[in-house]
């Protein structure tokens, strides 16, 4: 389909050198990746901005099976009821959690406010577990054999809560095919889901004291310190549930008094996260000394890897 849009594009537009490029968020950057599959000749460059790559891995809807309930039945509700436009759900309440309590049991608790127009939903409920049809969708499997490598520049944002996966997966599934390192790349910074378009920060307090959190501080660092690629938190635990769910937060704690950047003090920066269903550990990229945090969520949580380079400062932990 896209190939064809570009097709109609290079002989119908006047004025142009036959080089088409291409850009989309979200599930516009779903697309953008589409377009690389088989790529039309005119396509010369591609910019996927946070795209939806494995949406039962760690995009949307599922996080490692995590069904992410609320967030589907929001974005869906407000997607497909009225073609072309956003419908915001009058839930009455800005604390959705205390409205989807109220509504009783998970199961049966939104799919009622949802009908025919809704189709999405219908998909989730008929596959909740990962199989053939999630596996199909998945943008990261569909380059082991590309016809052409599209000059392709990745962009992934540290604080995405909607698509933390796509970016870096959607970027490693290309690169095994760029030996010369010349047409692959992987822009990262500190954004939420589409924040790159603008400023860009988030900050995420910690919470001890609680029953259900556990934390660790390290010691301060000496000098700046940088650390990129995978680091893995191991994660062993009993418990006397049937079952146990897991968060695992890497937090950058500023010290309460910062002289070189008064504005900054007291900060604490959650620098990835995310919620997984938790079954041998979590694995996570990140940076420096902080404060690691285990806490036990309303969902279930999983294994997963995301890209967080960072660079650590000579501050210490409060």
């Amino acid at each position: 389909m896209l190939g064809t849009t570009i097709d109609w594009l290079v002989k119908n537009v006047p004025g142009h050198n036959r080089k088409v490029g291409l850009w989309g968020t979200s599930y516009p950057g779903w697309l953008t990746l589409a377009a690389l599959r088989d790529p039309h000749p005119a396509l010369a460059a591609a910019v996927p901005f946070n795209p939806v790559v494995d949406v039962w891995k760690a995009d949307d809807w599922f996080h490692w099976g995590a069904f992410r309930i609320t967030y589907a039945f929001d974005f869906i509700y407000s997607m497909e009821t009225k073609p072309g436009t956003f419908s915001a759900y009058p839930y009455g309440t800005r604390d959705l959690y205390t409205w989807l309590l109220g509504r009783g049991a998970a199961a049966s608790a939104v799919g009622p406010l949802l009908d025919e127009r809704h189709e999405m939903w219908s998909w989730l409920m008929k596959y909740p577990a990962y199989g053939p049809y999630w596996k199909s969708v998945a943008a990261d499997t569909w380059f082991e054999k590309p016809t052409r490598i599209v000059p392709t520049l990745h962009v992934h944002g540290l604080w995405d809560q909607e698509d933390i996966y796509g970016a870096p997966a959607a970027y490693a599934a290309l690169e095994t095919h760029d030996a010369a390192n010349t047409v692959n790349f992987l822009a990262i910074g500190p954004w939420h889901h589409g924040q790159h378009f603008g400023e860009g920060s988030s900050l995420g307090p910690l919470v001890d004291g609680r029953p259900d959190v556990l934390t660790w501080v390290g010691e301060p660092l000496e000098a700046p310190l940088t650390v990129r690629g995978p680091v893995t938190v191991k994660l062993f635990a009993e418990t006397t549930g049937t079952d146990a769910d897991w968060f695992a937060k890497l937090i950058d704690v500023f010290p309460d008094e910062d002289p070189e950047a008064p504005e900054r003090s007291g900060m604490q920066i959650m620098i990835s996260a995310d919620i997984f269903r938790f079954t041998t550990g979590i694995r996570r990229r990140s940076c420096h000394r902080s404060c690691r945090r285990l806490q036990r969520p309303t969902w279930p949580s999983a294994i997963a890897s995301t890209i967080a380079p960072h660079t650590r400062h000579a501050w210490s932990c409060s």
